[in-house]
């Protein structure tokens, strides 16, 4: 399970039959949730799983591509062409896309990497600090939900190197007392548009992360782990009935939100969960609303899908009079190539339609190809970044 490097993607143009989910449903073009029952359900008995090394001072457990890829089609009626035979197909064929049906969710592009670095450095701090605070302040019954939103998540790199830095913060805490609200402290939001990444995937990867903070934590409170060596570098893992109840119960005193939702950007923002009041009795609920953390890699190779992906930015990023909860003038980031080959897009592009809607961007990190850093290619000629953008 190979990071991609993006230098090149194919698009396989062929005209498709409307796919089908592992479950030999249609998969609707508007966006829908998948239920955190549903997505613990579906997590087989046994994961083979791989450690990803994102930097010198981070890694995290992520499913190996070939186990869902085998769960898929375990799943798969005999016959159907299901989404997930759709989306596999291109892993093993010259194709990296396929407009409409399949948009490279499966595989881990190196920007990911990039953005779930400079995220973390820079804001897992101050989540920290009102995660904490929120759930050790009794004076204050109902604290404000930070809100936080992965647009084109795929595998989830960065939402997952984050969830595994909060859980293990979490772990570490005395056991929570009962209180009087159930609002959550933190709601996560986790956007693809095939609804099987999510279910292959990104929430395997969310529930590894659980796990792997566990153990790490176990083995500090021992003295005997090494971070530089991480715990079970590649392994498989069962996943037991009592595990899944575990990570609900510990989702639920910790007052954690997590949502996942698939489908296209242009459909998304009616979709969203509705802005959570910090008064449970208030009714005030309506869907979308706006996030204190926003970010998103390598989603802007498409020149057709900049239109959708920039109006969804703005409806939900704080605007200059509104106050986020992180206060940070990095509250919305995106990772990308500084070009994409074989498909138009890249960051002049967006850039200049951001520009067209009174934003700014300001770039936060570069990964040029002169750069010392172990995931610089000097063979690809292609320069990555990171961008805080502004509206």
């Amino acid at each position: 399970d190979l990071i991609e490097s993006t230098d090149q993607l194919n698009i396989n143009g062929l005209e498709k039959e409307p796919s089908v989910d592992v479950d030999g449903q249609i998969v609707s073009r508007d966006c829908q949730e998948i239920s955190i029952d549903e997505l613990i359900d579906y997590v087989p008995p046994f994961i083979s799983y791989s450690t990803l090394r994102i930097s010198t001072k981070h890694s995290i457990w992520k499913r190996d591509l070939y186990d869902a890829k085998f769960q898929s089609y375990l799943k798969d009626e005999e016959g159907a062409l299901s989404e997930s035979e759709q989306m596999f197909d291109p892993i093993s064929s010259t194709s990296d896309l396929i407009p409409g049906i399949y948009e490279g969710g499966l595989k881990t592009w190196e920007c990911s990497l990039d953005l779930a670095e400079v995220l973390v450095d820079g804001s897992f701090g101050k989540i920290k600090g009102h995660l904490l605070q929120s759930s050790n302040d009794q004076k204050d019954c109902y604290p404000k939900t930070l809100r936080i939103f992965e647009l084109g998540c795929g595998t989830g790199v960065p939402s997952i190197l984050l969830l595994f830095k909060i859980f293990y913060e979490l772990l570490s805490q005395d056991p929570k007392k009962p209180q009087q609200s159930t609002e959550p402290i933190l709601q996560i939001v986790l956007q693809d548009f095939n609804r099987d990444v999510l279910k292959l995937l990104t929430f395997p990867n969310i529930l590894l992360s659980y796990i792997y903070a566990k153990l790490l934590l176990t083995n500090d409170q021992k003295g005997n782990s090494n971070h530089d060596e991480p715990l079970d570098p590649t392994a498989d893992l069962e996943i037991s009935d009592d595990l899944k109840q575990e990570f609900k119960t510990f989702l639920r005193d910790n007052r954690i939100d997590i949502r996942l939702i698939y489908g296209p950007w242009k459909a998304l923002y009616k979709s969203l969960p509705p802005t959570l009041s910090a008064d449970p009795s208030s009714q005030k609920k309506t869907n979308g609303g706006t996030f204190d953390l926003i970010y998103s890699s390598e989603t802007i190779y498409c020149l057709d899908s900049l239109d959708d992906l920039i109006e969804l930015l703005i409806r939900c990023s704080k605007k200059p009079t509104q106050r986020g909860l992180l206060d940070d003038s990095r509250n919305l980031l995106v990772s990308s190539k500084v070009h994409y080959f074989g498909v138009g897009g890249g960051t002049n592009v967006f850039v200049r339609k951001i520009e067209k809607r009174n934003g700014t961007v300001k770039v936060v990190r570069s990964f040029n190809v002169e750069s010392n850093d172990e995931r610089s290619n000097p063979l690809s000629g292609i320069a990555r970044i990171v961008m805080s953008i502004k509206f």
